[in-house]
């Protein structure tokens, strides 16, 4: 029978809390998939090349938001965090083998996506200066602008207080 799936569909786990888990095959393919793509674009005369690029990266970075941060089901662990990191990391390396015009070039458009992975890769205890999990969290709940912006600076970060408690919210940890 054409177009029925004969193996389960299993959804990716993000709240383990052991380390070294192989890549997904599934992102595996998806990163070889947006490679092809790319040598494609290539071709492409540059403005034209950044556009396309850009709207791909767009449709991309939000279909990933959707299905594995903001997903219903999906929680993560300071080590799920971590590798949902190292995903997004693999997206912008696979992506930086397009030459486009401009300082931004091809990380750009994926800032609002390592965001993302930077907040949810925060680690519960860190070193001195290295952010943490629960500073992030009393930066989000509290109502001082001026901490959020020393957040920002302190990380490079730009998103808002908002999208920073819905992001967090994703986390185990989380309390509120």
């Amino acid at each position: 029978m054409i177009g029925i799936r004969k193996e389960p569909l299993t959804l990716r786990r993000w709240d383990r809390t052991e380390g070294d888990q192989a890549p997904d095959t599934s992102f595996l393919h998806a990163l070889t998939t947006l490679s092809s793509h790319l040598s494609t674009l290539s071709l492409m005369p540059p403005i034209a090349k950044s556009r396309v690029y850009r709207r791909i990266v767009s449709h991309l970075t939000n279909h990933i938001s959707q299905r594995a941060v903001y997903a219903g089901w999906s929680r993560f662990s300071q080590v799920g965090g971590q590798d949902f990191a190292s995903e997004v990391k693999d997206w912008i390396n696979t992506s930086k083998e397009l030459d486009l015009p401009g300082t931004a070039g091809a990380e750009a458009p994926w800032r609002t996506l390592r965001e993302a992975g930077t907040i949810l890769s925060l680690p519960n205890d860190a070193e001195e200066d290295e952010p943490t999990f629960g500073q992030a969290m009393a930066v989000a709940w509290s109502d001082s602008e001026e901490s959020l912006k020393r957040w920002r600076e302190r990380t490079g970060m730009s998103m808002g207080r908002e999208e920073m408690k819905a992001l967090l919210r994703r986390r185990a940890e989380c309390w509120r």
